[in-house]
């Protein structure tokens, strides 16, 4: 089902980098937030996600029953390259 969602992003007004994002989700009797932060990897020379946060909660009436709390942390950024060749030979 559809469900209403907010949310927000922080840019750099120099570069246009996403620093922050944030976003809420309400559910019928039940929330999601996720929250990224992101650093400019000099290695690579592009801006990543350096760690996120996840908390989701469900309701039971007025009581919050559950919630779940996540964080991840990103690191060792690589870039990757591929290369390909095409022949084509005439009939």
């Amino acid at each position: 089902h559809d469900q209403p969602a907010a949310g927000w992003f922080l840019i750099d007004p120099v570069s246009g980098a996403v620093i922050e994002s944030y976003m809420k989700v309400n559910g019928r009797d039940w929330i999601a937030e996720i929250e990224i932060r992101f650093r400019r990897d000099g290695t690579i020379g592009l801006w990543v996600p350096a760690e996120m946060k996840e908390t989701y909660k469900q309701q039971r009436g007025t009581t919050w029953v559950t919630s779940l709390d996540g964080r991840a942390t990103y690191a060792n950024f690589r870039r990757f390259q591929v290369t390909t060749e095409e022949k084509i030979k005439a009939p």
